[in-house]
């Protein structure tokens, strides 16, 4: 089961939950395959909807590993507890992740998320990402 929340047509923060009955990965998207919607047009209509699953149906992650919704909103210091700012958002690139991070002067900063080499320490706990990055760059 997830939720389903469509701007313009549903009312705002109107949730609808739909029953998956089968997905699968094609090309940079999922295709599915939804209870109750049988037609195109019924399709259609979801067409840009966002999509959600509640927390408990998360697998749990390998010590070390984190989904990127628990990134965002964290502060983030350079090595020297300088802090730059806080993650605003996630990319994927093809070579590696990218941190979205916003700095009080409202600028937005782009950190690799590689471990060890720039991401020296995640504490969500603390509400803390220590990184090795010069915010000039």
């Amino acid at each position: 089961m997830f939720s389903a929340i469509r701007p313009g047509s549903w009312t705002t923060g109107e949730v609808r939950k739909l029953k998956l009955l089968e997905g699968r990965r094609q090309g940079k998207t999922v295709v599915v395959r939804l209870e109750g919607i049988t037609t195109r047009e019924q399709a259609e209509v979801l067409r840009g909807t966002k999509i959600s699953i509640d927390r408990s149906q998360l697998l749990p992650l390998p010590e070390g590993e984190y989904y990127w919704a628990d990134l965002i909103g964290l502060e983030v210091i350079d090595s020297g507890s300088h802090p730059l700012g806080r993650v605003t958002g996630m990319m994927e690139t093809g070579a590696n992740d990218v941190m979205i991070v916003r700095g009080g002067d409202r600028r937005e900063i782009l950190i690799p998320w590689l471990k060890e080499r720039v991401i020296l320490e995640v504490d969500p706990d603390a509400g803390l990402i220590r990184v090795d990055w010069d915010p000039d760059y």
